[in-house]
């Protein structure tokens, strides 16, 4: 196991940056990519487990926010309220609408 290094970063796009989350081995080298896509709960506790367990493995795993352009920073558990709050942000993405409180 290696030692890991995560941080947050914004990733530029034509229509505006969003955040990610990258860990990556402490030790300098080249090491391949993984990116990981997370599911509609956010880059929650579950999904940073994961980019750190990625890392550890001697990968650099990132995870873009998708949902940073309806609510920066969005990182929900599993209960169902959080369930409903993630499916109208997956739609959003699914069907492009600019919220999705005007999804309601």
């Amino acid at each position: 196991m290696l030692s890991v290094l995560t941080e947050s970063l914004s990733v530029p796009s034509p229509a505006g940056s969003i955040g990610a989350i990258v860990s990556r081995p402490e030790t300098p080298g080249p090491y391949p990519v993984i990116v990981v896509l997370h599911e509609i709960f956010g880059i929650n506790p579950h999904i940073q487990s994961i980019l750190r367990r990625l890392a550890a493995e001697g990968y650099v795993a990132i995870a873009p926010a998708l949902f940073d352009r309806f609510e920066p920073g969005f990182a929900v558990g599993y209960d169902p309220d959080a369930v409903a709050i993630g499916r109208r942000y997956k739609a959003c993405l699914l069907y492009t609408s600019p919220s999705p409180r005007d999804r309601t």
